[in-house]
């Protein structure tokens, strides 16, 4: 086999090899306030977000942002940075890290009107964003940040239910495309076909 031939094929599996580990773990969230609120999104441990694709209010009992809002991103920090999740999450937030949107409350376009003084306050997931210094990630996974519940209300429910259930599919796809497995088996059978017409060449 020629020396050409092997990188080729050792360049194949590697890819191959790199496809399998690029698969990011992808996990659905539903978060219920009783008789309030539900949330509903994604959490990807490749980029270590939650991302909420729906907010669903119970009989008008708290603000809701407007569609064209959606998704709002949240990333997994703690009180110095970033927050590694890991692929084998178990749906549990510990007291040292939350997630938490890039966008306070005033950032928010919603429905109902609301005061833009409330700058400082951040949607979060797993603990309280703002007025807090700098935040409070004490508490876990049954706590949201602020949420407004009226004109100049605002309450961080920490009776939330989460429901976290593996979503069974990459939210990225494979490096390289799924077409490297028949680009692997082109390589093989060229390197077959290679090897028998050298032999009948001798």
């Amino acid at each position: 086999m020629s020396k050409l031939l092997k990188k080729r094929m050792a360049c194949a599996v590697l890819a191959l090899a790199t496809a399998n580990s690029a698969q990011a773990i992808v996990y659905d969230v539903s978060i219920d306030w009783e008789n309030y609120l539900n949330w509903t999104g994604v959490v990807d441990t490749t980029t270590d977000t939650f991302t909420l694709t729906s907010w669903t209010t119970i009989e008008g009992r708290t603000f809701t942002p407007l569609a064209d809002q959606f998704p709002i991103t949240f990333t997994a920090q703690t009180a110095t940075g970033s927050f590694d999740v890991a692929d084998s999450w178990d749906g549990t937030i510990g007291s040292d890290w939350a997630f938490v949107s890039s966008m306070t409350l005033a950032d928010v376009d919603w429905i109902e009107s609301f005061y833009s003084s409330f700058s400082d306050l951040y949607l979060a997931w797993g603990g309280r964003a703002g007025l807090f210094a700098p935040f409070d990630y004490s508490d876990n996974e049954g706590r949201l940040g602020w949420v407004p519940t009226g004109a100049g209300l605002l309450t961080s429910p920490h009776n939330v239910v989460s429901v976290v259930t593996e979503a069974g599919a990459p939210s990225l796809p494979a490096v390289p495309t799924p077409t490297s497995f028949p680009l692997m088996a082109t390589l093989l059978g060229g390197a077959g076909l290679f090897l028998r017409r050298r032999k009948k060449a001798r």
